[in-house]
């Protein structure tokens, strides 16, 4: 996985951007929205994809604050690697979770929605964490720099479990993936059709995918498996016996239970 510097610094902040997220945008104040030009002077930046953002915009600064506090020490009790930053005079601290490598692997509309639901579980409840910031696109204060209203540095409070990061939250991520909802219109069915598939269902619910994988000798580790369609030797298999769906996101295949089946058995 990439991480970034445990001595973190703008310069290192900068090189890690320009060399891996490129085509990520800045803003000078005057220049919006453009990728980097060494020439310029940048006061605020978009998000990384594979980074959360969390700040509490409330009129309360206190509460904000409060807010904050509580979510850092979930974050930390959870094992993530995040930063907190703080302008003087700004509402709240920035709480900044870099190095969440496995958000590339979502959609940016995915990463938008998994953001803004990760928010909604890590957060204290009724709090008001600020949900634009779920969104890469949106313009931030950069890190170590003059805060654009309050013309105070942007400092670094603390960067807790340096480089330590885990994966993202498995059942958000599943959510997520599988959010599309199936419109299903009223027509004439066969009561013959019917009992078929709700046999279906009862069959689909009842399976368990590591059973399916002992008996086809494949490897996996907690909802995770190598995928037995490509050279898979970094368990790009994911699954959830909860919704009995399966994505692989080294060869993009999917499918539910049935399908995994038969093309186990080469009944593609």
């Amino acid at each position: 996985m990439i991480k970034i510097d445990k001595n973190l610094t703008l310069g290192v902040l900068r090189e890690y951007i320009i060399k891996f997220y490129p085509e990520l945008k800045w803003w000078d104040g005057y220049h919006k929205h453009e990728e980097f030009n060494k020439s310029r002077s940048y006061k605020h930046r978009a998000g990384m994809p594979n980074e959360i953002r969390i700040e509490f915009d409330g009129n309360d600064h206190q509460e904000n604050f409060k807010n904050s506090n509580l979510t850092a020490v979930k974050l930390y009790d959870l094992g993530y690697s995040f930063a907190v930053f703080h302008v003087e005079g700004g509402r709240s601290p920035h709480i900044h979770i870099y190095d969440l490598d496995e958000l590339n692997q979502l959609t940016e509309q995915q990463r938008t929605e998994y953001r803004s639901k990760f928010l909604k579980k890590i957060c204290p409840k009724n709090s008001n964490p600020d949900i634009s910031l779920c969104d890469e696109k949106h313009l931030c204060a950069l890190e170590f720099v003059n805060h654009f209203k309050y013309n105070k540095p942007k400092k670094l409070l603390n960067y807790f479990l340096n480089g330590r990061n885990m994966g993202i939250d498995f059942d958000i991520k599943i959510e997520v993936m599988f959010s599309e909802k199936k419109i299903i219109t009223k027509k004439n069915i066969k009561f013959g059709d019917m009992i078929f598939n709700k046999n279906r269902d009862i069959i689909m619910n009842s399976c368990e995918f590591e059973k399916i994988f002992d008996k086809y000798k494949i490897s996996y580790k907690g909802h995770m498996a190598q995928c037995p369609f490509h050279n898979d030797t970094n368990f790009s298999l994911s699954f959830s016996n909860k919704k009995a769906l399966w994505k692989c996101f080294g060869c993009d295949t999917n499918g539910n239970v049935f399908t995994l089946i038969k093309m186990l058995r080469g009944n593609k």
